[in-house]
């Protein structure tokens, strides 16, 4: 009974520190597999380990893990990158072959669950409203954005799932009084705490939870579909116009980013500025903000205005590790300025201050976290398609991952390549 009472105030703590802190998970898996030891009751487990499909899959999953190691050049990569992946079999092993939660117990841990998501989120929010220039990888203060992210899709399934559920206990025949009331109040709130968190994900710019999201959607949609019927056409209709909306301001946005100005599409270009120095043209097709970044640049009138502006030397770093003068040369060509002395004349103190801070962008300022993410991904397209590099894209460096993967798949489509030998 003790271990019982034990291996519930683990689940709840795992429950707490999934989304808070790494080093407490690591240690409650551990304090988890050795409460399983102590436990005993190994006929019942085996009983359980024997019958569950899932824990095969685990357990498939590791046992690739460890056979291919044997095909491996770098033993030690493969024996370091099973040890961090222990936790994928640790982890299910002990709640798949322990005697189950009762229903009241999975209550409280799902709760806990999901209440300290919602907290994480809302110190997030805080941390965005009250910390300046506060980088979107960093709103989330515990765990990586991208870990965070991850269980905020997790937890908006959860809360459907369990306003759902609360939906159909206070609609059936024999449902009580106190059913309906729990469910009047209580599945609006679930609802909203879901749209909250699905609406966080664009705060932190996490296209990867954004698109999981949406794929989860619609195959829970497609799933549940004659169960949930007509129902489900109500849930198909919020699917389209949700997607609709998003994929037509994403085309709106991109409509814009390509929409060339007035002087981009001048022919010839001008050849002087106001002050009568000769403009730069690269005329090398990198596109922001309907202009093009590297036409109409005087560097020596840039450097000696911004002298006059700001104390921060030209060539001085930003706090991304990119110059002053390209941040600078990108903000007015952003602002469809050209890059000369009347263009840094034109900026204003808060402009000033965002290009000291590294931002390249006037729309990376702007609170529409759709516009921006769509400016990003289209500046990291344009940048690679200019550079022939992917370094520093986060998005374009999965595509190129991807492309990469399926060579390797294509040069041993039957027996792959060793565990380690992932480089």
């Amino acid at each position: 009974m003790k271990s019982r009472l034990i291996y519930l105030l683990l689940m709840l703590l795992m429950a707490i520190s999934l989304t808070t802190s790494k080093f407490m998970m690591n240690l409650v898996w551990v304090l988890m597999l050795v409460n399983w030891v102590v436990e005993g009751d190994w006929q019942h487990k085996w009983m359980r380990i024997k019958n569950n499909k899932m824990l095969h899959a685990f357990l498939l999953l590791m046992g690739v893990h460890v056979l291919w190691l044997l095909a491996s050049d770098n033993w030690a990569y493969g024996l370091d990158d099973i040890r961090k992946k222990l936790p994928l079999l640790a982890v299910p092993l002990v709640i798949l072959s322990s005697k189950p939660l009762s229903h009241r117990h999975r209550r409280w841990v799902f709760a806990t669950y999901v209440t300290t998501v919602l907290v994480v989120s809302f110190i997030g929010l805080v941390r965005h409203l009250t910390i300046p220039d506060l980088p979107y990888r960093q709103i989330v203060p515990f765990i990586s954005h991208i870990r965070f992210a991850l269980n905020v899709c997790l937890t908006i399934v959860v809360l459907i799932y369990g306003a759902l559920q609360l939906r159909r206990r206070a609609t059936a025949p024999k449902s009580t009084l106190q059913q309906m009331k729990l469910s009047l109040w209580l599945t609006p709130l679930m609802l909203v705490c879901a749209a909250w968190l699905a609406a966080f994900l664009f705060l932190i710019q996490s296209y990867t939870a954004i698109i999981i999201l949406a794929i989860v959607a619609v195959t829970l949609l497609f799933a549940y579909w004659r169960e949930a019927y007509p129902r489900s056409l109500v849930w198909l209709l919020v699917l389209l116009t949700v997607g609709g909306t998003g994929a037509g301001l994403c085309i709106h946005y991109g409509k814009q980013y390509y929409q060339l100005d007035q002087r981009s599409t001048l022919t010839p270009y001008e050849a002087l500025t106001p002050s009568g120095n000769r403009y730069e043209h690269a005329d090398d097709g990198l596109i922001e903000n309907g202009s093009y970044v590297n036409n109409y640049v005087c560097p020596d009138e840039l450097r000696q205005q911004w002298a006059k502006v700001s104390v921060h030397p030209a060539d001085d770093l930003t706090p991304n590790g990119y110059s002053i003068y390209k941040t600078l040369v990108r903000y007015l060509n952003g602002k469809g300025l050209a890059k000369d002395s009347t263009g840094v004349a034109q900026l204003d103190s808060a402009d000033i201050a965002a290009i000291e801070k590294g931002i390249a962008n006037p729309v990376y300022l702007s609170r529409n976290k759709v516009k921006k993410m769509v400016y990003v991904m289209l500046f990291e397209y344009e940048s690679s398609q200019h550079l022939h590099s992917v370094k520093d894209f986060t998005m374009l460096q999965r595509f190129e991952l991807w492309k990469n993967g399926l060579e390797v798949f294509l040069r041993g489509p039957i027996i792959g390549t060793g565990t380690g030998d992932v480089a």
